[in-house]
């Protein structure tokens, strides 16, 4: 079945619906991190920072990865997806720290 407009980050911020894409860049991070924890090993009840906890725990990532991790989850969140609390800026940040913290993930443990 292809993805609804809705389900694709770019084109919501493309629409200017910022706060439904940085909510989608953060599942999109999530995910990501998820698939590469369980690929490794990793529980399947364990999803979202308990995954990443559980890669860095076994080696997986250092501790410094583990806290930028960390870090760019609790930025991501910080506004919330209430409408009208991002703009194309900050939503832009949170595009490129995710797609870039992504590739990292990929290319160490993928």
């Amino acid at each position: 079945m292809p993805a609804t407009t809705s389900s694709k980050p770019g084109r919501a911020f493309d629409r200017g619906d910022y706060e439904a894409a940085n909510s989608q860049y953060r599942a999109a991070f999530d995910a990501a991190y998820d698939v590469l924890a369980h690929g490794k090993g990793c529980p399947v009840e364990r999803t979202g920072g308990q995954a990443r906890r559980w890669l860095a725990d076994n080696g997986f990532l250092e501790e410094d990865e583990s806290e930028l991790l960390k870090t760019f989850f609790a930025f991501a969140g910080r506004a919330g997806s209430h409408a009208g609390l991002s703009d194309a800026v900050d939503s832009q940040l949170r595009r490129h720290f995710a797609t870039a913290l992504m590739a990292f993930g990929i290319s160490k443990l993928g």
